[in-house]
């Protein structure tokens, strides 16, 4: 057991650690998981207490049932964020060019699903207003991500 510096009392103590990889997956609400074909579905996480940063990277090609809100799916813990907004968090994207250009241009208001393993992928238009980021039938999305867990 790892002792944080300042003393051995129980709220010092790193007692609960782990990592570890996952497979990520892409899907739309309406549309279910992606109809494509994945060259790269890679994810790490570490977990330390009830804090757990998650990374993904996920690329795709010949996806033909895209609709509705993108997702981020299939993380390896559930979200137990702020319910009242049903979501917490702000994942980052380090490449989304698997998501239509606005997300890059106007910036990104996605979510962390609260209750779930799920990122929904929202973004500003050029007029400021939110909307659910549309995909490319081909494409990357990597990212980082922090869920608060029990």
């Amino acid at each position: 057991m790892a002792v944080f510096v300042g003393g051995t009392t129980s709220a010092n103590q790193l007692d609960d650690y782990e990592e570890g990889t996952f497979t990520p997956q892409m899907m739309s609400s309406s549309g279910g998981a992606a109809n494509a074909s994945y060259s790269v579905q890679s994810g790490k996480y570490v977990k330390v207490g009830n804090m757990c940063h998650l990374r993904w990277d996920i690329t795709w090609s010949g996806w033909s049932n895209i609709n509705a809100t993108i997702i981020i799916d299939n993380l390896p813990f559930i979200n137990q964020g702020y319910s009242a907004i049903g979501g917490y968090g702000a994942p980052q994207f380090r490449d989304c060019s698997g998501l239509g250009s606005d997300i890059r241009i106007y910036g990104n208001s996605s979510y962390c699903a609260h209750n779930s393993n799920r990122i929904y992928c929202f973004k500003y238009n050029s007029s400021g207003t939110e909307g659910a980021a549309s995909a490319n039938s081909s494409g990357r999305v990597t990212g980082e991500a922090v869920f608060y867990v029990s």
